[in-house]
């Protein structure tokens, strides 16, 4: 048996004595060494820095640097990176079905595989990893219930050519293992073979159950730099013969595909014990209507030039121009953050998995998979997961899909696109900045924060009117409007100059905001953004007072000390805000400033201070609002966004070289 090289048994040693520190020293020095050089690292060796990390406690990092260099791989590495998966899954474990995997294909086996799991924990206990040690028990207790599923696998004909994928399940996320089985079992088809895989979620979702894949002694390479694509593959002559394969097979589908598109989609049919309740389920939510299905996919997209997110507005003006001709439209949204995109679509009355309680904890992603496949209407993301249930939809009247180039949702027809699919989205990545929105849909910060957070603001609320204290260009008032909200009237401070509204002149009223004020009515709704720090300290309590009068529900943002170089501003903590409502009877909810605070369509400055003050007396009227966390100790209000405070030290370090100069 090989030995480990010594930084790797180094390492080791020291994370099973609890040396977390010390063995991240110690195997950083090998990688480091690699990376200098401009090699990439040993697969062993990079999966053995991501546990010593783990073992530190560096969750994120760890996360971060197992995704990296996927051309290495191990297994080892593939055993580290199913970890981090898990992880990233907030610790739901993978299906029995993938966790029945030996530890890679040639591995030892599933005993072998609890052995390394039981190492694993016995490693992070010794790092007083509690979390990690939890993690690792889901874990064993998914690879037992695999076991269970292992002693009835099929049996092959020993004498029938087959064709294999030993590693499906181990790259790419469902969709990507939807193509990639469809690839496999077309090839088989077309070649008269049989198909060989491991367990994989399909199993459960779709009742497949090939048998495992032997040792192949042919691998074959999806490689479409070299120009062996899936389409080449397939029909290359002489392929009846023992064979595995690896790729991801999306590029050139339509074309591989097409001929078999009826035989694909029957690949993909619930199962016979899922279908029953999957059936409902749709009969319920479509109830004799029209089902219209938007995917929003947000989680790790956004967040980096590959990954770009069409915005919002697109979806919302593409249902607001087809929901006027739809018998009793239903609207569905798939998401895997639908708390952060429901309430864009509120005027829709918008359905979720949530809506109806639905649980699949071992596939939690498929009942949005499913209900798009049976959508009368769907717009897709720039996502694969979207695109397989299109392909497998065969009632939907209609289909689009986020064209950048246009800055809109564009119709699309999901078989007829050639190598278009994959090549649009790395078109957009091309385009798009590192936010939400494509160069060509940029409006102003301002404008784009009201946009994001006026719909957040309605469902969390539900105001029947709203007054928005030193007004701006109204450009608050405009995002309510533009979300239903009518009762909408604006405060502009006669201290600031007058400047283009966004709204009608007659819904905003000038007054001196530094004074008392008062109008002859109250709203549901009050919102005072960045107009206190303008105020005279004398003059604090009256201004509260007045805010207090207006709206049981406040919404506030001033800036943190320091947080703006204007000596002209006042600039306090939000407890010091919290004394003056808590004086008035009010509760203060972080609702909105957490989910806001890493959202790149915020900018850092207003969602460093984004709080919510609502009178104690008046929150039966609020029930969304209600049910949300009230932060009790002033000492959980006084944070600083990690932007600010770089901004901050630049600012000073500028300051200093002009003294110096």
């Amino acid at each position: 048996m090989p030995q480990d090289p010594p930084e790797i048994s180094r390492t080791m040693e020291l994370l099973r004595d609890g040396q977390a520190v010390a063995a991240v020293k110690v195997i950083a020095a090998g990688v480091t060494a690699d990376l200098k050089e401009g090699r990439k690292p040993d697969p062993d060796q990079w999966a053995c820095f991501v546990l010593a990390l783990l073992c530190q406690g560096d969750v994120s990092h760890a996360c971060n640097y197992a995704e990296r260099f996927e051309d290495i791989k191990s297994p080892q590495l593939d055993r580290i990176r199913r970890l981090t998966g898990i992880i990233r899954r907030r610790g739901q474990p993978e299906p029995p079905e993938q966790s029945g995997r030996a530890s890679q294909p040639g591995g030892a086996g599933i005993n072998d595989f609890r052995d390394w799991l039981a190492g694993l924990r016995t490693t992070f206990e010794a790092c007083s990893q509690e979390y990690l040690v939890g993690t690792v028990d889901n874990w064993l207790k998914a690879v037992e219930a695999a076991a269970q599923t292992l002693q009835s696998q099929p049996q092959a004909d020993a004498g029938r050519p087959f064709v294999a994928m030993d590693d499906l399940g181990c790259h790419g996320r469902f969709a990507n293992q939807i193509f990639q089985y469809a690839f496999l079992r077309i090839f088989a088809k077309v070649h008269d073979m049989d198909v060989r895989t491991p367990p994989w979620i399909g199993r459960m979702l779709f009742g497949h159950a090939d048998p495992q894949p032997p040792f192949a002694p042919e691998i074959v390479f999806e490689d479409i730099a070299a120009g062996r694509s899936a389409v080449k593959i397939l029909a290359e002559p002489g392929r009846r013969r023992p064979m595995g394969f690896r790729g991801s097979f999306l590029h050139g589908f339509c074309e591989y595909a097409g001929p078999h598109k009826d035989f694909f989609r029957s690949l993909f049919e619930p199962a016979a014990e899922l279908k029953a309740d999957l059936d409902k389920l749709i009969g319920r939510i479509r109830s004799d209507g029209t089902l219209v299905c938007l995917h929003l996919r947000r989680g790790d997209f956004g967040y980096a030039k590959e990954f770009p997110v069409a915005p919002w507005e697109w979806y919302r003006d593409w249902v607001a121009s087809i929901w006027p001709g739809l018998s009793k439209p239903v609207l569905y949204i798939a998401s895997d953050e639908p708390q952060k995109v429901v309430p864009y679509f509120h005027a829709f009355n918008a359905l979720t998995a949530d809506t109806f309680g639905i649980q699949m904890p071992l596939a939690s992603y498929y009942p949005d998979f499913f209900l798009m496949s049976q959508a009368d209407h769907l717009a897709l993301a720039n996502s694969s997961f979207s695109y397989a249930a299109a392909l497998l939809n065969t009632r939907a009247k209609s289909f689009a899909s986020p064209d950048f180039e246009a800055g809109r949702l564009a119709a699309f027809d999901p078989w007829n696109v050639g190598e278009e699919f994959p090549r649009r989205f790395e078109k957009a990545a091309a385009k798009a900045e590192p936010s939400p929105y494509p160069r060509q849909y940029q409006p102003p910060m301002e404008n784009r924060a009201a946009r994001q957070i006026v719909p957040h603001i309605l469902h969390l609320c539900q105001p029947a009117g709203v007054v928005h204290v030193g007004c701006g260009d109204g450009s608050w008032l405009a995002a309510f409007r533009e979300n239903g909200l009518a009762d909408c009237v604006g405060l502009h401070h006669s201290g600031f100059p007058a400047c283009q509204l966004q709204v009608p002149n007659e819904i905003v009223t000038t007054l001196d905001l530094h004074k008392s004020f008062k109008l002859n009515r109250t709203f549901d709704l009050a919102i005072a953004l960045n107009i206190p720090q303008t105020i005279r300290p004398r003059n604090y309590d009256i201004f509260i007072d007045c805010l207090a009068q207006l709206a049981p529900v406040i919404i506030t943002t001033s800036p943190i000390p320091h947080q703006i170089r204007d000596f002209g501003n006042i600039q306090l903590w939000p407890s010091f805000w919290r004394m003056g409502f808590v004086r008035n009877g009010f509760v203060v909810f972080d609702s909105l400033r957490r989910m806001f605070w890493s959202d790149p369509a915020v900018d850092p400055y207003l969602a460093q201070n984004l709080l919510i003050f609502a009178h104690a007396d008046s929150l039966h009227k609020f029930p969304r609002l209600a049910a949300q966390k009230i932060v009790s100790d002033p000492r959980d209000l006084d944070m600083v966004h990690p932007q600010v405070y770089l901004d901050v030290v630049e600012d000073l370090k500028r300051q200093i070289e002009e003294f110096k100069k």
